[in-house]
């Protein structure tokens, strides 16, 4: 389930520092106006722009830092004054500043506990979009202006929320079989999200959204934390949607995988197992870097890389998420799931797009780049290889990887992911995301490239179109195709957290995914309902790889 979180950011920000945030589907300039509401804490000023209402860094919890590290968050606290929310706050600590696309531009730090809203009306009752950031476990932040939510918000006549949380060694180290005072460590930042879902059931009204109508969305790690809360007994009641992007993750570690973590970390810092209560006291720095280190598979690790994700402690998560089935917990929740045509073109190194030399570097690439795949064993992989290439004789062994490693992985996941929740009798949509970039050469639809559509946030340079200048942009998509898809990608996310139902009038009727015709909205550009895409493909996976 490891995520190559360097190659996929290194891969994104190829795409994302081709240039800023200059337009979205919001229209129009207007001068801004102050916006102030009353939540449960104190009034909060923010601002009115553009006919949307913003609130930035907003504290939901308290203080995680000293003696409240690795413990569930308190509530955050009231105050007296007015209180300006007109920034965001600080990000959760994480090793990510070679990657500028992809991190917030405020310094990270422990107590990160902040959310943003965007709010069309802060007197109607809307449906409420919680956004969960990717970035796996380790990185990412609520405050990314490709997570700009306004447009959203305005075109969607919806509040979209954004949130930070505890995010690697600070959300998710599982200590509790060492002390079981740190019984629910590991999933510490799962249980902010949690908190931050208290606080939208207990505020949300105040800017003008509905508590009893929230869905959350969120794209790779995001997805997999979804999966996860969908399992955890006290987020529920606080959702009643989900949508996951490319983020099915169908179990998450289990208590002894954790616990051989847990003892890496007290190892490296020359702990004994009876002091736990040490780590409380190292530097948030010296903390981080030991985490670089032991994640990186350094010597530090004993060349093995150490993970921190959630886990099965007993009590915040009870038992195995959705394997061997879909959570009981969430039998009722309607699902939006699905993944991008060419995932894992952004977890191929660069410098590694060179055609594999032979099948048996395709086959080790194959296993390197299957995020989300279950283990693979070289008869495997080989199988697949010639299934492949017998349906598709003309392909390279590029994309025989790009292709395989995609649906053994992400794809299979949230096919599979789909059907378990299925069986619950849940309603259940399925979708395919087809833009390909300019990028690597003009023919991939990778991991992240639905984002700016479904944000309504387009405009990051030439990435999403290959042009530079609007009226660049104008010539070659003379037919508006690319604000098309994303009219059609907003809208369909937004009806589907408004009624439970993603077709609107700007897209083909979207039916609900069944065992029988495996329904599944090709967005493109030309968008259209398919049934059962690469069927092939899909009984070969599943009636092996995935028995």
């Amino acid at each position: 389930m490891r995520m190559n979180r360097r190659s996929m950011l290194q891969a994104t920000s190829a795409l994302l520092a081709a240039g800023t945030l200059t337009r979205s589907l919001t229209e129009g300039a207007v001068l801004d106006e102050t916006a102030i509401v009353e939540v449960a804490q104190g009034r909060l000023q923010g601002i009115r722009r553009g006919g949307v209402s913003i609130f930035k860094g907003v504290p939901y919890g308290g203080r995680v830092e000293a003696g409240a590290r690795f413990l569930p968050a308190p509530p955050a606290g009231p105050w007296s004054r007015t209180r300006s929310a007109l920034s965001y706050g600080a990000p959760s600590l994480q090793n990510n500043t070679d990657y500028p696309a992809w991190i917030d531009s405020r310094v990270g730090a422990e107590n990160c506990l902040f959310l943003n809203v965007w709010s069309p009306d802060t007197s109607g009752k809307r449906a409420v979009m919680v956004w969960i950031h990717g970035g796996g476990y380790s990185s990412g932040s609520g405050g990314l202006p490709i997570y700009d939510g306004a447009a959203l918000a305005k075109r969607g006549d919806v509040v979209v929320v954004t949130v930070n949380h505890r995010l690697n060694i600070f959300g998710y180290l599982h200590l509790a079989a060492i002390d079981p005072h740190y019984a629910t460590s590991g999933n510490v930042g799962q249980l902010d999200l949690v908190l931050a879902l208290q606080w939208v059931a207990k505020n949300i009204s105040a800017l003008g959204g509905d508590p009893a109508n929230v869905t959350l969305f969120g794209e790779s790690g995001g997805g997999a934390k979804i999966s996860a809360l969908m399992a955890m007994p006290a987020a529920q009641g606080l959702f009643h949607k989900a949508i996951i992007e490319s983020g099915s993750a169908l179990s998450v570690m289990t208590p002894e995988a954790a616990e051989r973590t847990a003892r890496a970390v007290l190892g490296h810092f020359d702990f004994v197992p009876t002091k736990v209560e040490k780590l409380q006291s190292i530097p948030a720095e010296k903390l981080l870097a030991g985490y670089v280190q032991l994640s990186s598979g350094g010597p530090a690790a004993g060349g093995q890389r150490v993970e921190f994700a959630p886990v099965v402690d007993g009590i915040s998560i009870p038992t195995q998420t959705w394997t061997p089935a879909a959570p009981e917990l969430s039998r009722h929740i309607p699902l939006l799931v699905g993944t991008n045509h060419d995932e894992t073109v952004a977890f191929i190194d660069q410098g590694m797009f060179d055609p594999p030399a032979d099948d048996a570097a395709l086959r080790i690439r194959i296993k390197r780049v299957a995020v989300f795949a279950a283990p693979l064993n070289d008869r495997d992989v080989d199988v697949l290889i010639a299934r492949y290439r017998h349906q598709w004789p003309s392909a390279s062994r590029l994309d025989l990887l790009v292709r395989i490693s995609t649906d053994v992985g992400m794809r299979g996941n949230a096919i599979l992911q789909a059907a378990r929740q299925l069986a619950h009798g849940a309603p259940v949509f399925m979708y395919e995301f087809d833009w390909p970039t300019p990028c690597f050469g003009g023919k991939w639809a990778l991991h992240g490239i639905e984002i700016p559509f479904v944000f309504g946030n387009l405009d990051y340079g030439s990435a999403w179109d290959g042009h530079d200048t609007t009226a660049g942009r104008a010539a070659a998509d003379p037919h508006g195709v690319r604000f098309r898809l994303a009219a059609q990608t907003l809208g369909a996310w937004a009806a589907f957290a408004r009624t439970g139902n993603p077709s609107h009038a700007g897209l083909p009727t979207w039916r609900p995914y069944s065992l029988d015709r495996r329904e599944t909205m090709a967005l493109g550009a030309v968008s259209e309902l398919q049934a059962d895409p690469r069927r092939e493909n899909r009984l070969l996976i599943e009636n092996g790889l995935h028995a």
